[in-house]
């Protein structure tokens, strides 16, 4: 049995956490992308699995690549 996965960008909330909601209705495993708003993208999570779906959190991995910022001499 094959299972389609689904990496949502921006779903913790608006429209990426719309077409989520509709992506696990339609039996799909839905990885919810986010940026900084851990709390929200976990309530997609949620509103993911009422409708019966599955999914998991997937943070945005841009932001721990991101190289500390440098100070620059004057």
């Amino acid at each position: 049995m094959t299972k389609r996965i689904a990496l949502v960008t921006g779903a913790s909330r608006g429209i990426g956490r719309a077409i989520a909601v509709a992506l696990a209705q339609a039996g799909c495993h839905v990885a919810i992308n986010f940026r900084s708003n851990e709390a929200e993208a976990q309530e997609t999570l949620v509103l993911v699995q009422k409708a019966g779906g599955s999914g998991e959190l997937c943070p945005s991995m841009s932001l721990m690549a991101r190289p500390a910022k440098r100070r620059q001499r004057s």
